[in-house]
């Protein structure tokens, strides 16, 4: 189960813990796990708003490399 934030977090089952674990690790190490993917889901949502409110992330290199050469002016 694919999430739809911008830091692509997933929910997927582990066949080693048994459980559903859920992962954001474009955004924080670690996760959330339990056995019911949508209370694992709900979880990592949190997570996730959490810390878009508390990170300052930074926008991909590419993107500032792109915006910085399209404002140019030759």
């Amino acid at each position: 189960m694919a999430m739809t934030t911008k830091y692509g977090g997933a929910v997927k089952w582990s066949e080693i813990d048994q459980c559903y674990v859920g992962t954001c690790p474009r955004l924080f190490f670690g996760g959330c796990h339990g056995d019911d993917m949508h209370a694992v889901a709900r979880e990592l949502d949190e997570i996730i708003k959490d810390c878009e409110e508390s990170v300052t992330v930074s926008e991909p290199k590419e993107r500032r490399i792109l915006q910085a050469y399209s404002s140019r002016s030759d």
